[in-house]
Formats: C-alpha cells, sequence, structure tokens
C-alpha cells in the first residue's frame, strides 16, 4: 500500500510539472489575481492562465493580463482607440464602477485570459512561499522511505542498546 501511495505521489508531481512546463512552452503562464477589481467574474485568489498575444488579436470585452507600473494587472478591455496603426486599450475592473485612468499600449505581446481556476492562487501562493522548505521535506522523507525499504530498517532509524 506505501509502495502505491509513492508511485501515485511521484506521478501526480510529475504530471503537475509536466503540465506547467507545457503550458509554458505554448506560450501560456500562470497568474494569481491578487485583487477583487474583477468579481465576481474572477475572485480574488484565482489562478489565471493566460496566452501570449499580439495586441492588433484584442477585442472589446476580451480579459488581459499585463504589466501596469510594476505591477501585473487582470482587467477587461472596455475600449480600443486607434491612432494610426498604434492601439490605445481603455480597461476596466468589472468591479469598478469606472475605466482606469490611463489607456495602456501594449508593446510587443499581452496575455489573453483562456481559463481560470478559483481559489488555485491561494495554493500557489503557499507552495511559493513554503515550496523550498515543503520540497526539502519531501526530499528527506522519499530518501528515510527507500532506506526502510532497501534495508529493512525500522522508522527512522535503528534502535541502539
Amino acid at each position: 500500500m506505501t509502495r502505491r501511495i509513492d508511485v501515485a505521489t511521484v506521478g501526480l508531481v510529475l504530471a503537475l510539472l509536466i503540465a506547467v512546463v507545457g503550458l509554458d512552452l505554448s506560450g501560456h503562464h500562470l497568474f494569481v489575481v491578487s485583487g477583487a477589481s474583477m468579481e465576481p467574474s474572477i475572485a480574488k485568489g484565482t489562478l489565471a492562465v493566460v496566452r501570449s498575444t499580439v495586441p492588433a488579436a484584442l477585442a472589446v470585452g476580451d480579459v488581459v493580463t499585463f504589466q501596469h507600473k510594476g505591477a501585473t494587472v487582470t482587467h477587461r478591455i472596455a475600449g480600443i482607440d486607434e491612432y494610426g496603426d498604434a492601439r490605445a486599450f481603455r480597461t476596466k475592473g468589472d468591479a469598478n464602477e469606472v475605466a482606469d485612468p490611463e489607456p495602456v499600449a501594449f508593446d510587443g505581446e499581452v496575455g489573453l485570459l483562456v481559463a481560470q481556476v478559483p481559489l488555485a492562487g491561494y495554493l500557489l501562493g503557499l507552495l511559493q512561499a513554503y515550496g523550498r522548505i515543503a520540497s526539502i521535506g519531501l526530499a528527506l522523507l522519499f530518501a528515510v522511505s527507500l532506506l526502510r525499504e532497501r534495508r529493512a530498517l525500522p522508522f527512522p532509524f535503528p534502535a541502539r542498546a
């Protein structure tokens, strides 16, 4: 039974790593929504999956994630102003009464929301905060488990007389 749990745990961790690497290689990125400006459509603590796209592909109503004054913002496009070949986007949080004060001109690529996982952002935050401690602890438990199976030692170490 313990062996099945070990294999299942390793399999789950590998599947998650493959999924995250696969998302990154396909141009998708993960962001945690840290504010309530998009509620109720996107709650605080939601894990947002965004796909990189060019500004020309965006339309009014799309939800985008972008960097603005050093902060990551996830808002809906409320309007688009055309200036020749350039575009400026007016964004607005769904919970906000008015649009954001400054239009945004995306340089290069911008993230278009393609999926969201409510509350998963809190889990990701915990993993980032305590990930090193947890990974060291898991590595130690895995090593002790391997030693016990190989040498048939009692957990965690043999008693000395």
